[in-house]
């Protein structure tokens, strides 16, 4: 009998039979040398996810893309009618274009980067939007030098209070709040000089300051406002994961006695109507003869070779087989070298949870999986073949599902998406869970399927 083992598509209680070895003699073990730049980046996997709610719950983040753009939205319709307004004034229309411009810059990166078939939104591009927003205001200073209206426009700073907002889910808490300090930091420099420049002349040290002030709290409050809201849900989260963890060790303990049996009646039933004949035939005449023997041979042949069988199955090729079918075929899984054991907890449970997505999906016709690599790394190619008919995977039919950026280490290339629908949304948050778990993911989509590709490295 088969011991039942832990980590069974990422759950410690569940039965899992797979092989954890490797066989290097089997030619189709070699990597394809196009692939060498994705080799790379698997042999050194993603970097230890940072503490943003995009990078440690990519599913629940892909809601948050909405509420991002919006705020962009906001911010640029709001300089651009606050620039229309001062033009008569100011008569520098191409500085307040270019001041425009800067944001709106700003405003594309925050949208862009924020798909979550992009993630994970990196410090460079948050950096990025803090200089666009600079300059915008530093252009923004230059064209009103000079004139009667005040030198400093509140619009820009409270377009940067927006963006900021809008990037809470994607960056760290402390990041937010540091970077916003010294973007507050700049603005009131140029605005106190601004202010002592002004033809109006110098109000006085207390009105210099409270325009310094008044110039510099949308991005103070906006920025340790998106600071606390980031740092709140991540502590959520972590605390809520703490608690699943927790509750999955101590019932995994409960349920190992009944795997144990479930495991036993299994095989019991599948030796019956062998073993039972055999025996009462002994039983009965009370002598074991040759013809005994051979049966006893011919069923111990069976037994051995269905362990073995049992033991070479990886757990995809569990996942996947008999009764998970679809209309028309049935899910095929190409992996001669058992390289899906070579997964850990988290890529199991994101890629079973996308094939699960997958086979309920009633447009699913195909589903095809292909895993290779060598002693370092695998590659995967999940190919979804899009139809007419409906999933016989669930008696329910389709569940409703929402609709996810993360997990991208230096030099890894974006995923990208071609002709893709709205009835493609509901794979959003699996893709996304899955490209936190894995290196290099891309998924294009097309009129006839879905193609998945990534990378990992063997734990």
């Amino acid at each position: 009998m088969v011991q039942p083992r832990r980590g069974h598509l990422g759950d410690p209680a569940a039965p899992v039979r797979c092989r954890d070895t490797v066989n290097p003699a089997n030619p189709a073990h070699t990597v394809n040398p196009a692939n060498s730049e994705r080799a790379v980046n698997a042999v050194h996997p993603a970097h230890t996810p940072e503490r943003t709610q995009q990078q440690l719950d990519p599913a629940a983040s892909v809601g948050a893309r909405i509420p991002a753009v919006v705020l962009c939205v906001v911010a640029v319709i709001w300089a651009a009618l606050e620039i229309a307004q001062v033009h008569a004034e100011r008569d520098a229309l191409a500085l307040q274009l270019l001041t425009l411009g800067l944001l709106l810059g700003a405003a594309v990166i925050i949208v862009v980067a924020s798909a979550p078939s992009l993630a994970p939104f990196t410090r460079r591009e948050h950096a990025t939007v803090h200089l666009l927003a600079l300059s915008a205001f530093l252009v923004d200073l230059i064209a009103a030098w000079g004139t009667a209206r005040t030198p400093w426009d509140a619009s820009i700073a409270g377009c940067l209070g927006l963006f900021l907002i809008a990037l809470s889910p994607y960056r760290p808490a402390r990041e937010l709040a540091l970077l916003g300090t010294a973007s507050a930091v700049v603005i009131a420099s140029f605005t106190f000089l601004g202010a002592q420049a002004a033809p109006t002349g110098n109000g006085g040290t207390a009105l210099t300051l409270l325009l310094v002030l008044s110039a510099v709290l949308p991005v103070l409050a906006c920025g340790y406002g998106a600071a606390r809201h980031s740092a709140g849900t991540v502590r959520g989260f972590l605390a809520w994961r703490q608690e699943r963890d927790g509750t999955i060790a101590a019932e995994s303990e409960l349920a190992r006695a009944g795997i144990y049996r479930a495991v036993h009646l299994e095989r019991a039933r599948e030796l019956a109507p062998d073993v039972t004949p055999l025996l009462s035939d002994i039983l009965y005449q009370e002598n074991i003869t040759a013809d005994h023997r051979t049966r006893a041979r011919a069923i111990a042949a069976r037994i051995r070779s269905g362990l073995v069988a049992d033991v070479d199955r990886t757990w995809l090729q569990t996942a996947l087989a008999p009764p998970a079918t679809l209309a028309g075929s049935s899910p095929r899984v190409d992996d001669p070298d058992g390289l899906a054991s070579r997964m850990d907890r988290a890529q199991r449970t994101a890629l079973h949870a996308l094939i699960m997505c997958v086979m309920d999906d009633p447009s699913t016709a195909e589903l095809s999986i292909a895993l290779r690599g060598d002693d370092e790394a695998s590659f995967a190619t999940i190919a979804v073949g899009f139809g007419h008919t409906r999933s016989r995977w669930s008696p329910r039919g389709t569940r409703s599902t929402r609709s996810a950026r993360s997990g991208r280490s230096p030099g890894r290339p974006r995923g990208t998406r071609s002709a893709r629908g709205p009835e493609h949304a509901r794979y959003d948050p699996f893709l996304a869970e899955l490209r936190a778990a894995v290196t290099g993911l891309t998924a294009e989509f097309s009129s006839r399927g879905l193609t998945v590709k990534f990378s990992y490295a063997h734990r």
